[in-house]
């Protein structure tokens, strides 16, 4: 039997160790600091873990609409597969292995929103939070890069 890790080094272990970007935008980063304090929380309440990777796979979507909103000027009311469609044609997600990912990640949320009987492994809701972390630098970078003057 393994012996619980103290609060400290918990932390230590299982929040996400990558940050956003600076140049993130601010509903992102409140989205995401909810996302985090779920996660410091499934210490104390193991399920707040599945809770923290369904609002972080809503934060990729949130994501997605405030960039497109960024870009265009308009309010994005594409639906997530349209959405993911726009930013693949217009090369904001641009290779092959990151429009796989996001589809992993849309088949994952999708699986989560339709609930089955399922049990989501805690190391692998850490992995997936991290590369959403990472997914949304990448995308804040492709924006601000084709688009320097929405800064």
């Amino acid at each position: 039997m393994s012996e619980t890790p103290n609060f400290e080094a918990f932390q230590n272990h299982i929040v996400p160790k990558t940050q956003l970007n600076a140049s993130v935008q601010e509903p992102i980063i409140k989205y995401y600091n909810i996302t985090k304090q779920l996660i410091i929380y499934s210490y104390f309440e193991y399920e707040f873990l599945t809770v923290a990777l369904r609002e972080s796979l809503l934060l990729m979507e949130l994501t997605l609409n405030v960039y497109y909103e960024k870009v265009n000027g308009i309010e994005c009311k594409l639906m997530l597969a349209k959405s993911l469609k726009w930013f693949k044609e217009n090369k904001f997600i641009k290779d092959e292995e990151g429009a796989r990912v996001l589809d992993l990640i849309r088949l994952i949320r999708n699986h989560h929103m339709h609930p089955s009987k399922h049990i989501i492994n805690p190391p692998s809701v850490v992995d997936i939070i991290d590369l959403i972390i990472v997914w949304i630098n990448k995308l804040d970078k492709r924006v601000n890069k084709q688009h320097p003057n929405l800064l």
